[in-house]
């Protein structure tokens, strides 16, 4: 199900001089205002996982004082501390322990050509399914070895293979003062066996290293055959691997992840959203445009003089300097 989005999102429209950087991507969901106080569910975390960085960026910008870029230092120790979005995307969605690896550089045959910024460095899908073997056939055979099997008589069959163009994933190459710079990627994978019939489901999710931006997504089932020399037969492996969660936890330890990924992260983010730049969001964003009724300001009373000709300014296009910060004890 497809979440209802604004054309711009709302950082645009406040901010209109962040367009000119086509690489921000703050959220556009409805469902989640700016200075969201309330529940969120959970098929929205991911979502807004997905734009984090974007609109902690977007919050430093706005301004803050001392106490508040305190608080942003908070936020971004728990993201650190958690793996960083990719990591944390993984853990709301897998029950199954990720296991993870840096991949520090692709070639230019693994990347589609562009021409602009925005879509720079995006991955091929038969580079996405190459990685996506090697790391499983990796992950597989060191699972094996702690099964107490050889992983020399084992041969691993696909048996399924999608590699998923939803949602759109994002290039590698990201713009610098310095020119366009390549980011390492993060590969996270997965592993879980049905056992009725032995096969093994591989999931893998691709994350650019530092900025956590979606990059590609593929799944393989195996099927494991192993061999008999003295035989010459191969037969299914029936054995199932030594895997660290599978059945009903999975949806309690999805359920903790996602727990602590709202109440650490995504509420403090939205709470010092409310303490700045929500109530410009609250007068200017028409959330009626795609069915939803506007939320009222956050603070109740007359606009000013100062915030109409604030608005005149943005119908216009134009947007003043942010000032400074303000420094001092909160």
């Amino acid at each position: 199900m497809a979440h209802k989005g604004l054309r711009f999102p709302p950082a645009l429209q406040i901010f209109p001089n962040l367009r000119h950087w086509r690489s921000i991507r703050p959220r556009r969901l409805v469902e989640v205002p700016i200075g969201h106080n309330g529940q969120v569910s959970d098929k929205l975390v991911v979502p807004c996982l997905r734009h984090l960085y974007h609109d902690l960026g977007v919050l430093v910008y706005s301004g803050l004082n001392h106490g508040q870029i305190v608080r942003v230092g908070e936020i971004l120790r728990h993201i650190a501390n958690s793996g960083g979005p990719g990591k944390m995307i993984t853990m709301t969605e897998w029950a199954e322990k990720a296991r993870t690896r840096r991949l520090t550089k692709l070639g230019d045959g693994d990347l589609f050509e562009a021409v602009d910024v925005a879509h720079g460095g995006i991955i091929k899908p038969q580079s996405i399914l190459r990685l996506a073997d090697e790391s499983f056939q990796e992950h597989i055979r060191a699972k094996i070895e702690e099964s107490g099997f050889s992983k020399d008589n084992i041969q691993l069959r696909d048996r399924y293979i999608i590699v998923r163009s939803v949602p759109s994933p994002k290039g590698i190459i990201t713009e610098t003062i310095n020119g366009p710079r390549r980011l390492s990627i993060d590969i996270f994978t997965s592993l879980k066996t049905d056992e009725r019939n032995g096969h093994v489901t591989c999931e893998m999710q691709l994350y650019t290293a530092g900025k956590g931006e979606y990059a590609g997504n593929a799944r393989v089932d195996y099927q494991l055959l192993r061999v008999d020399d003295e035989e010459k037969t191969m037969k299914p492996l029936q054995a199932h691997l030594e895997l660290d969660t599978r059945g009903d936890d999975a949806t309690g330890i999805r359920a903790v992840a996602r727990k602590i990924v709202k109440t650490q992260i995504l509420a403090q983010l939205w709470k010092l959203e409310g303490e700045t730049w929500a109530g410009k969001a609250d007068r200017f964003v028409n959330y009626t445009k795609v069915g939803v009724k506007m939320r009222r300001p956050t603070h109740q009373g007359d606009v000013s003089k100062a915030d109409e000709e604030d608005k005149e300014s943005r119908e216009a296009g134009d947007e003043s300097p942010p000032k400074d910060p303000v420094v001092g004890s909160q």
